[in-house]
């Protein structure tokens, strides 16, 4: 988010001293929905047990636990109805040959949408979106719009882009698809547009065009489209690969770590590496300077304020 101090310019990433990344694509903690579901009952349950010691907790989702169980379990239910309909709406778009831009969406509870962006929704975002898509890009091309793997209020998500693109005039070129991978719909695209979403950095290794509405640690040139992003549309551009193999290897040299939370060695992991980096030379100097990330002041541009740096 734009509250990171990673190199905002392609200069000062490719000046960085990195350790060239070996890796391969073997994934080593794997992890599992039985495990989200799991870890989330047990925070729940231990919520539950030693709520009177802590009275001024809040909880961090915006609806009850019994709202988010029953949609995960609804949509649970209905993930194999969904993921034929994505099926069908997928081979129906590759035949047709539809030139067409993917916007991944997020969660409407995500940090990233109510601390780091201006909007007060996903379904704000969405409309804004759907706008610019009617009144910047070429004719001929689609609007499909991904939903989040996680997302379970289907109608309201639905009824967001129906509302949006009746109102711009976009009807029939837009489309909401609950499935599909990242790699699948982003390579054969135009280009994909996120707010601030990891998925861009996973589109990004794909060599897909990439736009980010706000600011984030991959919103750079050489990465990228840079200036106004409703200019997106008809000037997208790839990434240069060299870059994004030096982004990749600084950010596994400075600010992130191996691990996962859904996995028992993997959360192991991530909680030693997370001390380590903690306690490292390099962010107890940033912490001591105090220096005001560089990607604020673009921040404020468009909208994000922080009040601890008002």
């Amino acid at each position: 988010s734009a509250l990171s101090h990673f190199p905002q310019n392609k200069q000062d990433l490719m000046a960085l001293e990195t350790q060239q990344a070996n890796d391969t694509s073997t994934v080593l903690y794997p992890g599992s929905y039985k495990q989200i579901v799991l870890q989330e009952l047990g925070f729940t349950f231990y919520n539950a047990v030693h709520a009177r010691k802590f009275p001024h907790y809040h909880n961090h989702r915006t609806e009850s636990r019994v709202q988010v169980y029953g949609g995960w379990l609804k949509a649970r239910l209905q993930a194999k109805r969904r993921k034929q309909e994505a099926d069908v709406i997928w081979s129906q778009l590759k035949q047709s040959g539809t030139p067409y831009y993917l916007f991944a969406l997020q969660l409407n509870g995500d940090f990233q949408i109510r601390d780091h962006s201006p909007f007060a929704s996903i379904y704000e975002a969405i409309e804004k979106v759907i706008a610019s898509f009617a009144c910047n890009a070429p004719e001929g091309t689609l609007l499909l719009l991904k939903s989040h793997p996680l997302e379970y209020r289907f109608k309201e998500l639905s009824r967001a882009i129906v509302e949006a693109s009746r109102k711009h005039g976009v009807e029939e070129r837009t489309q909401l698809i609950h499935g599909q991978t990242i790699k699948a719909l982003a390579e054969p695209s135009l280009g994909m547009l996120t707010i601030n979403s990891s998925a861009g950095i996973e589109a990004l290794e794909y060599g897909v065009p990439t736009c980010c509405i706000l600011p984030t640690i991959y919103d750079m040139d050489g990465l990228t489209h840079q200036g106004d992003w409703e200019t997106f549309w008809r000037s997208a551009t790839p990434p240069e690969p060299d870059v994004f193999r030096k982004f990749i290897d600084a950010l596994k040299t400075t600010i992130q770590v191996r691990g996962s939370l859904y996995n028992a060695a993997g959360l192991e992991a991530a909680a030693k590496g997370t001390a380590e980096k903690i306690l490292s030379t390099s962010y107890a100097e940033q912490r001591l300077k105090r220096v005001e990330p560089p990607r604020m002041e673009k921040a404020r541009k468009m909208g994000v304020t922080y009040d601890y740096f008002m």
